[in-house]
């Protein structure tokens, strides 16, 4: 079976390299399979999807999978003159895409990828910091569509291809009542989504536009050509691209040193999970680079440390356990006035407790007693419920506008 680098592989590449070796093997749970939060995001990514494709009447869909006829649909398509493709595929040796939404006009394609993410700003110069980079908030949008750039210009190097994300306006405001309503999400019996359309979609009756279409070819050659970061990186973006995907195809590891993000890693296992024969990602990688027994995964590590800035700094030096490192690789340690426990107060305290396995609970009773001694009654508990959508569910609305849909209020006299 051919194995492909494919944009979501190349995004889960960039959080870790190691994780491409991981990815898609049943032995290797991952945890962000089952991840509710995410889960609920992607919810909102699907509505914002058709939402994009509804902008764009006369669309053709390829709903074909895998990789053959897609590929062959799409360059048909192609052939026919203008035309708005979503879900085109392309391959370009062993990189392969499918782009939200191809519009071909002449020998111009207008690739644009939908995000759900929001944007407050007018174009593609909004999206760099002060100092004039790519901000690190956007980094993993563009660098997704630079790399579908690269696959189709590498590909149909005749047409002009130019990049655009399409994202929810938090400048526009719904001129219509139930837009959200019209997009019902369905689940599939392959564990995938598919979004129902309710109703008329027309571009008349879903009102003004909540999505925007930002140009970002400027920014993309600054990737391209390293110039994105005040650092620039060791080795380009396109050969990491290629990095990426030969490795991948060999199904050879990557080998990445081990970093502060590894507490974020997703193939980690539940002791219930290794009883079934699973593997842990996270456990092979600290085994192979520090030479680890599982008995080491027993003890309380670095990574755990609550708003610790300084585990990069520790890692290097090869402090990796809570009872390797001291005071003074905390910091100042001096109280703050009142008695207030300062972070690194909490930090070193956190750390003696897991080391010590004290398990009791630290409780500043005077200073309890002090903030209870400033309260009067009537004691008001106010607690809201709201929404965030990307869609908003009435006129009058702007994409993730906050909404309380609910609320309690409890009186203690």
């Amino acid at each position: 079976m051919s194995r492909y680098l494919t944009k979501s592989r190349f995004k889960l590449a960039l959080s870790c390299p190691t994780k491409l070796f991981y990815t898609s093997k049943p032995e290797y749970p991952d945890s962000n399979a089952e991840n509710a939060f995410l889960e609920a995001l992607a919810e909102g990514g699907y509505k914002v999807g058709a939402l994009a494709q509804c902008y764009y009447p006369g669309g053709i869909p390829i709903d074909e999978t895998g990789y053959d006829l897609p590929l062959q649909r799409t360059r048909e398509l192609l052939e026919q003159g203008d035309v708005t493709i979503f879900e085109g595929a392309f391959r370009y040796k062993n990189l392969f895409i499918r782009a939200d939404i191809i519009e071909k006009k002449g020998n111009q394609i207008n690739l644009i990828e939908v995000k759900a993410k929001s944007f407050g700003g007018n174009d593609s110069t909004d999206m760099l910091s002060k100092k004039g980079f790519l901000d690190t908030g956007w980094e993993e949008y563009v660098y997704d569509v630079a790399f579908q750039k690269y696959v189709i210009t590498q590909t149909h190097p005749e047409f002009d291809v130019r990049a655009h994300l399409m994202l929810a306006d938090k400048n526009a405001v719904a001129t219509v009542n139930g837009l959200n309503q019209k997009f019902l999400l369905k689940p599939l019996e392959n564990g995938r989504t598919a979004v129902v359309i309710a109703g008329d979609v027309t571009k008349e009756v879903l009102g003004k536009e909540v999505l925007i279409r930002i140009n970002v070819d400027d920014i993309i050659e600054r990737v391209y050509d390293g110039k994105d970061k005040q650092i620039p990186d060791p080795v380009s973006f396109i050969d990491r691209i290629h990095q990426f995907a030969d490795m991948y195809e060999r199904d050879e590891k990557i080998i990445t040193p081990i970093h502060k993000d590894c507490k974020l890693c997703e193939f980690r296992t539940t002791p219930g999970q290794e009883t079934e024969g699973k593997l842990s990602g996270f456990k092979q990688c600290w085994s192979e680079q520090l030479d680890w027994q599982d008995d080491m995964f027993e003890l309380p590590n670095i990574l755990d440390i609550w708003d610790f800035r300084k585990k990069p700094e520790l890692l290097e030096k090869g402090k990796y356990l809570m009872k390797d490192i001291t005071p003074d690789d905390i910091g100042d340690l001096v109280p703050a006035k009142d008695g207030i426990l300062t972070r690194t107060e909490r930090q070193w305290m956190q750390v003696k407790k897991a080391v010590e396995k004290d398990n009791q609970p630290y409780i500043d009773v005077d200073g309890l007693k002090y903030e209870f001694r400033q309260f009067r009654y009537p004691l008001h508990f106010i607690d809201f419920e709201t929404s965030m959508v990307a869609v908003p569910f009435f006129k009058g609305r702007k994409p993730y506008e906050q909404i309380a849909f609910q609320y309690s209020h409890h009186i203690v006299y």
